[in-house]
């Protein structure tokens, strides 16, 4: 972030910070900083580097390389690791959620929040990844505010979708816009849908049938789309919308 940031020989020089970062800790901060010295370092210490001095080194890595270096890392996975696809395509599956981030001034003005049930105000921001089904890795990852729409977030991963993938997503996504989008970029898709906000959909829900072509666009804009109806094996129903015919 400053010139002057990880100049002097310190137990988190950058390239041990971003080495550490890209491991992808998953459990308590303490915890995966002591294993990353004993066992990736070889450190005889009991615990060369405490939470606080990871926190404050962190603050002085510009967000958008860490990002880069995600991106890179995961490009060369994807490109060294074969995996099957289904029917010659990879598959993609798409999805949001909220994440609660630092309780500090800088978060709270970058993400918002929102008030608890004591009152108290708690910044949260909104994720949204892309993830590679059959290799269990993402993709590509995306931070917004808290009060951000889950489809604009997704906007950023088209960059990362190509005409070999199909991209499975739950029903909050399905917007004519979006399937519009998709369609433009010759992107296949897989989605849940709901009956009850799509009157096209409702008309085949209450029909006999479980696969048909329906047209969800509007008069100036036709979008014809194929439905399917899947029966759960505890006996309810999952309606599908997918450009896939």
């Amino acid at each position: 972030m400053s010139p002057s940031a990880f100049v002097r020989e310190r137990k988190l020089p950058l390239p041990r910070l971003v080495a550490f970062l890209l491991n992808a800790p998953r459990a308590g901060l303490q915890a995966e900083l002591d294993a990353f010295f004993d066992h990736a370092l070889g450190s005889g210490e009991a615990r060369p580097v405490s939470k606080s001095a990871l926190c404050q080194a962190r603050r002085q890595l510009r967000p958008d390389a860490l990002r880069d270096l995600l991106v890179h890392s995961a490009q060369l996975f994807a490109a060294h690791s074969p995996v099957p696809k289904w029917h010659g395509r990879r598959v993609l599956a798409l999805d949001g959620s909220t994440l609660r981030v630092p309780e500090v001034p800088e978060c709270a003005e970058a993400f918002g929040g929102m008030n608890t049930a004591s009152g108290r105000f708690r910044p949260l921001a909104r994720a949204s990844a892309l993830f590679d089904v059959a290799r269990g890795a993402f993709v590509d990852a995306a931070l917004g505010g808290f009060a951000a729409d889950e489809r604009a977030l997704a906007r950023g991963h088209l960059p990362h979708l190509t005409p070999q993938d199909l991209l499975l997503m739950d029903r909050g996504y399905p917007s004519r816009e979006w399937f519009h989008e998709l369609n433009a970029r010759g992107v296949a898709f897989c989605a849940r849908i709901s009956e009850r906000t799509w009157t096209a959909v409702g008309h085949f829900t209450r029909g006999r049938r479980s696969d048909a072509v329906a047209d969800l666009g509007t008069a100036a804009t036709p979008l014809s789309l194929r439905l399917l109806r899947v029966k759960r094996p505890n006996g309810s129903r999952l309606v599908l919308v997918t450009n896939l015919f």
